[in-house]
């Protein structure tokens, strides 16, 4: 993960990652380095799959501790996905809560749902956008996440991982 403004992803020289939440490292993965309306994407994966002497392999397994998604921002129980490896934020048109692509951080979000965004609980939230003065609150955030199946399907095909 990334705090900075430089797209790599930040690693001590042993390979010991140092976030597990903050801007996506677009250079490092050689993707784009801003979402549709010029911001920051953020970035997070749970810190099982950060460590490299842990790694994962056939045999991991989600913990109750990895990301979480919902649909309001105080849901008791997850009711979207639960123990996701990986979740990837755009901020939306609105931008609220965003790091430009020059580095500034535009102003925070006025509903309880994109602020639950931008925090590191590794709990975000996904739904249907609302315009300002509904009664959820405005909300324009798009937020993907990767399963932990298809993670393990992808990267250890045919059981392939030790």
């Amino acid at each position: 993960m990334s705090d900075a403004n430089n797209g790599r992803e930040d690693r001590r020289a042993d390979g010991t990652c140092l976030r597990d939440t903050g801007n996506l490292p677009w250079t490092t993965l050689g993707a784009a380095a801003q979402d549709a309306w010029g911001n920051r994407l953020r970035y997070a994966v749970h810190a099982d799959l950060t460590d490299k002497t842990k790694g994962f392999h056939n045999g991991s397994a989600p913990t109750p501790t990895w990301n979480h998604v919902c649909s309001l921002a105080d849901c008791p129980s997850v009711d979207v996905a639960a123990d996701v490896p990986v979740v990837i934020v755009s901020h939306g048109p609105n931008g609220w809560g965003a790091r430009s692509i020059n580095g500034s951080t535009l102003a925070l979000p006025p509903g309880a749902n994109e602020i639950e965004n931008l925090d590191a609980d590794h709990r975000y939230v996904s739904r249907p956008p609302s315009r300002p003065g509904d009664a959820a609150g405005e909300f324009d955030d798009l937020v993907a996440w990767l399963p932990f199946n298809v993670l393990i399907n992808r990267v250890c095909p045919a059981g392939g991982c030790p």
